[in-house]
């Protein structure tokens, strides 16, 4: 592990990631969870980005800014999505620690996040917790 848990402090932006939300991305998500979004068009092509995608987007940058190792748990997230995403969107994913402690030797991590559009309008807000061993 490059990265030392214990230097990253309250406030840190930790990821800055940005992607642009094209239909490869998104079929992959629905592929990966099943089935037919019903943001689909009557040709069963996706025009809205089914939020969880986004999440799982923030979700994937995290893991890998912060080389996440084995043994850690996703405990719990709380997310509020405040304006829907469309095919062909560009996003701007950010994490920011919250809170890093540690209890018996498990590091507790909450991280704030936030997606914003081109416009710098909040598509989704919230936080998750992670746990680490330490």
């Amino acid at each position: 592990m490059s990265l030392d848990y214990s230097e990253l402090i309250p406030g840190q932006k930790i990821s800055v990631q940005n992607y642009v939300l094209d239909y490869d991305i998104i079929q992959r998500y629905v592929d990966a969870v099943g089935g037919h979004h019903p943001s689909s068009d009557d040709t069963g092509h996706l025009n809205l980005v089914p939020p969880m995608a986004i999440a799982s987007l923030w979700l994937r940058s995290v893991i890998k800014e912060l080389e996440i190792p084995g043994g850690t748990l996703h405990v719990g997230q709380e997310l509020e999505f405040t304006r829907a995403a469309r095919i062909g969107d560009r996003i701007e994913c950010t994490a920011t620690i919250l809170q890093n402690t540690v209890r018996k030797d498990i590091r507790f991590m909450v991280i704030q996040l936030k997606v914003t559009n081109d416009a710098c309008q909040p598509i989704m807000l919230g936080k998750g917790t992670l746990t680490l061993p330490e």
